[in-house]
């Protein structure tokens, strides 16, 4: 199941500033983000013929090959629940 999904994108403002960070700035100017329950819900997704014809229109502009992957999860902390944090 699809539980969300974002658009993350880096002004060429933005850029200039992360660059004086130091460190190198990702070679691209945007990134979507799909948020689901398990990894077998995104394979199941990614299979969707309906999913497909949606997604491979917007592809064809704004995916750049070779496509970067990256899997995790979130952590929010609120306050100082500190505590709570998981084990590495």
């Amino acid at each position: 199941m699809l539980m969300g999904s974002g658009q993350y994108h880096i002004t060429p403002e933005l850029r200039e500033q992360a660059e004086r960070l130091g460190g190198t700035v990702l070679d691209f100017d945007g990134a979507a983000e799909f948020w689901v329950e398990t990894l077998e819900d995104w394979e199941s997704i990614a299979r969707d013929p309906e999913f497909l014809r949606v997604v491979s229109g917007d592809m064809l502009n704004f995916v750049r090959e070779p496509l970067h992957v990256t899997l995790g999860y979130d952590y929010l902390v609120v306050g100082n629940d500190w505590d709570a944090a998981p084990a590495a």
